[in-house]
């Protein structure tokens, strides 16, 4: 298990509470989880648009590589 890369994503500042809300009733709460799955997929599984979850990608995808 790569131990580094077991970030949640409340790590990120910039997400609502409703964003984080809509990530955990998707039971997704890791950054590693955000940038392993499809945008498209995360939109419908949270209900955000794939605007943002692309933004939110991009935003876990730099803390997952220590950016």
């Amino acid at each position: 298990v790569d131990v580094d890369a077991l970030f949640p994503i409340t790590i990120i500042p910039e997400l609502t509470k409703a964003e984080l809300d809509s990530f955990a009733k998707a039971d997704l709460m890791l950054c590693k989880e955000v940038v392993e799955n499809d945008n498209g997929n995360l939109s419908t599984m949270t209900g955000l648009k794939v605007s943002r979850i692309e933004e939110i990608s991009q935003m876990c995808e730099k803390v997952v590589k220590g950016e």
